[in-house]
């Protein structure tokens, strides 16, 4: 489970909740859950979405990024090469003569397919410890 950091807001311990109730706060909303699963006869499942569980309170949602971090490792990286393969070459072509550019512009390209492979063996590696911690 994910550790829970000090000084984040939790439920009001002084006032009593029911299954249903959802408290504001500064980055989204709690909703209070029923105290006890309803019987369905399947076995519990968490897929990291809990990070804290004890006799008062579940806290659901704070668990390992799943889905969209996959996503937006793939997108980091596709977002880099672009940058600068494209983005960053037409930022400096005014500021360059036709010769110097054309010389540049094989290393813009290679120098963006290094940041994506970097950018991608950084988010696999984020991704395949988290996995492996998770397992343990």
């Amino acid at each position: 489970m994910a550790k829970k950091h000090k000084g984040l807001m939790g439920p009001d311990p002084t006032k009593l909740q029911q299954a249903g109730n959802m408290e504001s706060l500064p980055g989204g909303k709690m909703v209070f859950l029923a105290p006890h699963p309803l019987p369905t006869g399947e076995p519990a499942l968490n897929e990291g979405a809990v990070s804290e569980i004890n006799d008062s309170w579940l806290d659901y949602g704070a668990g390992w990024p799943g889905i969209f971090g996959n996503q937006l490792i793939i997108a980091l990286s596709f977002w880099s090469f672009l940058f600068m393969a494209v983005v960053a070459p037409l930022i400096l072509s005014p500021f360059m003569s036709p010769r110097l550019f054309n010389a540049l512009s094989d290393g813009f390209t290679r120098n963006g397919l290094y940041m994506a492979a970097i950018g991608l063996v950084f988010g696999l590696w984020g991704v395949i410890s988290v996995h492996s911690k998770r397992k343990k």
